[in-house]
């Protein structure tokens, strides 16, 4: 998966602070705070109507 333009800067800002996480509880809490992100990020467009302009349409 490639990285867009606007998550580079982003990863970029937020790498000392995720460092500084994990420095003072373990790997464990950014990783599951990560994980939990994605799944809701995943999960929102699920949730929507059909008809929103940003779902998903095979284009046949």
């Amino acid at each position: 998966m490639s990285r867009t333009s606007s998550e580079t800067p982003l990863s970029a800002c937020l790498t000392p602070f995720s460092a500084r996480i994990a420095g003072r509880t373990g790997p464990r809490a950014p990783v599951v705070a990560g994980l939990v992100l994605i799944a809701a990020g995943s999960l929102t467009p699920a949730l929507g109507p059909a008809s929103a302009p940003w779902a998903w349409r095979p284009r046949w």
